[in-house]
């Protein structure tokens, strides 16, 4: 009996559940922060003289986009794991099934 392809949904979820570095997830954004304001208040403000106002509102959409990564990020590697585990689950429960029905 071949197996059927894996849909979609679940191909991307192993993809998401199997990613390194989920597990550091926060110290990656916290740091992503961190670089990027300094990139903007040192590089660009410092040395490209780039005005304040142009700064400020790089920082701001840094402020925005780290927390944002975070929790979008945060969100689809826990719908991952719930996803690659309902899949576990139901061929576990398919093997069970049929190893019934062939001791039958």
């Amino acid at each position: 009996m071949a197996s059927s392809p894996k849909p979609y949904s679940l191909q991307l979820a192993e993809r998401i559940h199997n990613t390194t570095g989920k597990d550091r997830l926060g110290r990656i954004c916290v740091l992503g922060i961190i670089l990027e304001s300094l990139w903007h208040s040192v590089v660009e403000r410092k040395l490209l003289k780039t005005s304040a106002p142009v700064v400020r509102k790089a920082l701001f959409k840094a402020a925005i986009f780290w927390p944002g990564v975070y929790v979008v990020t945060g969100a689809a590697v826990k719908w991952a794991e719930l996803r690659v585990r309902k899949a576990e689950e139901i061929e576990l429960e398919t093997r069970r099934a049929s190893q019934e029905t062939h001791w039958d």
